[in-house]
């Protein structure tokens, strides 16, 4: 993923690490009874706790992360040093982020 060429502080990993147990913990008390309850749907393995929502956080993290790097950055060294579009990576995080959206959306409707 974008995070393994950006240097983050291991704070900042923890925290973001933490933040994705709690959502999943979080996910896993309160969302899967509601929608149970209101959706009728049930998710048995625990998927969209454990996979889906820390997920999504995490692409939501990485564009904010790109972009504050990207404004912040220097321009004579570049955050992603393999690729020439750092101005536009944070657009890029947003298009994945998107698209990934829409695959597992019409996969599930299907």
């Amino acid at each position: 993923g974008i995070a393994a060429h950006l240097e983050i502080f291991v704070g900042t990993a923890l925290s973001f690490g933490m933040l994705a147990g709690a959502v999943s913990t979080f996910g896993y008390v309160f969302l899967t009874p509601l929608l149970a309850k209101y959706f009728h749907m049930h998710d048995t393995c625990g998927v969209h706790n454990l996979h889906g929502m820390p997920g999504i956080l995490g692409a939501i993290l990485s564009i904010f992360a790109t972009l504050i790097i990207s404004l912040t950055e220097d321009d004579d060294d570049g955050y992603i040093p393999e690729y020439e579009h750092e101005e536009y990576q944070p657009l890029i995080q947003l298009a994945a982020l998107g698209i990934t959206l829409g695959i597992a959306i019409l996969a599930g409707i299907a």
